[in-house]
């Protein structure tokens, strides 16, 4: 698990309210998960991840529908919070539901990494 922070604005200027989030990867670096919520330091952000990839047995999933078209992602909660939802959005339910069975598989294993990658603000 990488944390993720935008260490610049778009005009390339350092910002003061930058926020860090971690994001499961695959081996390929294909986004699988991302946290719930933003944390205010890279060390706040790898704490929550080391703890969550330790209880991930106890997560629980569920699918959700976004809108009247068919847009889907899932979140996973510990304790009746929720921690992790799914990194991209996807056109059938039973494609959240594939990308539960490989995150819930990839989670307990997870290496947590050492350093954050910045991103500019917008990137994706």
């Amino acid at each position: 698990m990488t944390a993720l922070g935008g260490a610049t604005d778009r005009f390339g200027q350092e910002s003061a309210d930058d926020l860090i989030v971690w994001q499961l990867s695959s081996a390929n670096n294909r986004p699988l998960a991302r946290s719930t919520r933003a944390y205010g330091s890279f060390e706040d952000a790898n704490d929550a991840a080391t703890a969550i990839r330790a209880h991930a047995g106890q997560i629980t999933y569920r699918s959700l529908k976004l809108t009247s078209r068919s847009e889907y992602v899932w979140i996973g909660s510990l304790d009746s919070q929720s921690v992790l939802i799914s990194a991209r959005i996807y056109s059938t339910v039973r494609d959240a539901r594939d990308s539960i069975v490989v995150v819930s598989g990839a989670l307990p294993d997870a290496t947590v990494e050492s350093a954050a990658r910045a991103l500019t603000r917008g990137a994706r």
